[in-house]
């Protein structure tokens, strides 16, 4: 253990103290479970009189993640075969709600025995988790398997990922298979959605940039996004909400273009606009699509719920699970009329000056 220690600050650069000596002090008899990514290892240790086990692991999430995986549950399945195995697999679904989810899938839940099956809800999303018991992990994986199929016969267009997949990964894989560029014009989150998206190992192959338009100078200056409308409808609407994605693709040349506005709070809400209401934009070479949400929670809850929503409408109009509402036509037909009518003014204009009209 201390030649680990020692072996993994010196590729660090990091000093030896006093706490990595007692790192390496490993009890008698007990089996050492290796942490290739930290200096404190993991500990399974026996009772001599009992057989009580004690597992003992690190408390940082990546280090504790790590020897979970690569050590421990080896060793348990290992050790313990003979006791059989409990497996879990979760399917990832957006586009619905709980209750329509547990509706929909009403038959295999009522009829559930092995595998068993749980709904969830997080960040906007449902988890079907799929739970079965069994005395190996292959018996396991073929009863689940069996479960999954008819669960996905019925919800499929809805599975966006399952386990460890998350959204601004499987967002990510969906735009370089489309090869796609996507930009962000961000207000309430503050650019939370650009971070949870470039999070991921690789994004600068398909995220180009944002703009972090959080006042209306920002929004009118480099969005182009209409003085009037910020003055009559508002930041907080649909119509300021389309011009951000619309300005911020024009702007940054992307295939798709993501806006965010609303109210995070805890203050400046109205009876009629309040805290938690935000409106997202997708602009892409078809129109504009817009959706309207209410978030609860902290104004930190609030910023998260509304940067996972955004990603999440990003990831459905790259599925082709987006379509424009009538309004989201009319609105989009305006604005290319609008955008039209502004390059006929421009080439007049240019045609005058080249023609030595000045600027009349």
């Amino acid at each position: 253990m201390w030649n680990h220690i020692q072996e993994l600050l010196s590729r660090r650069n990091a000093c030896i103290t006093s706490n990595n000596d007692k790192q390496a002090l490993v009890p008698s008899g007990a089996i050492v479970l290796r942490n290739e990514v930290g200096t404190a290892p993991g500990l399974v240790l026996k009772h001599a009189v009992d057989g009580t086990v004690f597992i003992l692991l690190p408390g940082p999430p990546y280090e504790l993640r790590y020897i979970c995986r690569h050590e421990l549950f080896p060793y348990l399945e290992k050790e313990y075969a003979h006791l059989g195995i409990i497996k879990s697999h979760t399917l990832k679904v957006r586009g619905l709600g709980e209750s329509r989810v547990a509706a929909m899938l009403d038959d295999l839940i009522v009829r559930q025995t092995n595998p068993t099956i749980a709904l969830y809800a997080r960040h906007g999303d449902i988890l079907v988790r799929l739970t079965a018991k069994a005395p190996s992990a292959a018996e396991a994986d073929a009863l689940i398997a069996r479960l999954q199929y008819n669960i996905e016969a019925v919800i499929g267009r809805y599975v966006y990922g399952y386990d460890e997949d998350s959204l601004p990964e499987v967002l990510g894989k969906e735009l370089l298979k489309q090869q796609k560029w996507i930009a962000f014009a961000e207000s309430c989150t503050g650019g939370l959605a650009t971070s949870l998206m470039t999070d991921v190992p690789g994004s600068s192959a398909y995220v180009k940039g944002s703009v972090v338009s959080y006042t209306e100078a920002v929004k009118n200056g480099l969005l182009a996004v209409s003085k009037t409308d910020l003055e009559r409808k508002g930041a907080v609407s649909p119509e300021v909400a389309r011009q951000m994605a619309e300005g911020v693709r024009e702007k940054l040349g992307t295939d798709l273009g993501v806006s965010v506005t609303g109210l995070a709070g805890p203050g400046g809400g109205t009876k009629k606009k309040p805290v938690g209401l935000v409106y997202m934009a997708v602009a892409d070479a078809d129109g504009t699509v817009c959706r309207e949400f209410h978030f609860s929670g902290s104004r930190t809850q609030i910023k998260l719920r509304a940067a996972m929503a955004a990603i999440g409408l990003a990831f459905d109009r790259a599925k082709g699970l987006l379509k424009p509402t009538a309004e989201d036509e009319k609105a989009t037909q305006q604005s290319r009329e609008k955008k039209a009518r502004k390059a006929e003014r421009e080439a007049r204009k240019q045609k005058r000056l080249q023609a030595g009209g000045g600027e009349k």
